[in-house]
């Protein structure tokens, strides 16, 4: 009865073919329906799902499901994607998104005691400008960090900007006054003007 519930509250659906990436999400978002409706996870109502009569838990299907899905090899390439993972030239906003898209794969930065280490593992991959600003503060709760870091980087970018667009402003303005009249000519070197 309550699988009956389930199914008819429309959980998400996975197709079946190769795609790792859509394998991890979806088993993300049917964790994440599971929690919203209440809906087990198979950990109280074990289904038997094999020709044995096996039970099967969630955390068990789970396991066989990324086997199948999500092989160990991509497991690893995203692991070591998020290892050398920096800023560059992303905005910190684009910065936070792949962080936390890639530190799924990474087990030291998963939950909550892994936050000190997330928190510096994000800092050291900062532009070195932002690293400065935000490092000294020495803040250890990841959100508040992302929220300093892309503040200072949105302001950067504002400045930088700003100073850009006065400074073009300035040089038209000195190309404008340096052209003189158009119909005027330099004088030659004996003084006398060209007729």
């Amino acid at each position: 009865m309550v699988m009956d519930q389930f199914h008819k509250a429309n959980p998400p659906s996975f197709e079946g073919h190769y795609n790792p990436d859509g394998a991890q999400k979806w088993l993300q978002e049917v964790e994440k329906f599971s929690e919203e409706w209440h809906a087990p996870k198979w950990d109280n109502a074990r289904q038997r799902l094999d020709n044995a009569g096996t039970a099967i838990t969630w955390a068990i299907f789970k396991d066989m499901f990324l086997i199948k899905y999500f092989p160990e090899d991509i497991c690893n390439r995203k692991e070591m994607e998020f290892v050398k993972l920096e800023q560059g030239n992303m905005s910190v906003a684009e910065y936070a998104a792949k962080f936390e898209e890639l530190s799924k794969y990474y087990p030291l930065y998963v939950g909550e005691a892994g936050e000190k280490s997330k928190c510096i593992k994000f800092e050291m991959g900062l532009r070195p400008e932002i690293k400065k600003q935000v490092g000294m503060q020495e803040i250890r709760d990841f959100p508040t960090l992302v929220n300093k870091s892309r503040i200072y980087d949105e302001d950067s970018r504002a400045e930088k900007a700003h100073y850009r667009n006065t400074r073009t402003m300035k040089d038209k303005r000195h190309m404008h006054h340096n052209r003189g009249k158009p119909y005027s000519f330099p004088p030659s070197k004996s003084g006398s003007r060209p007729n």
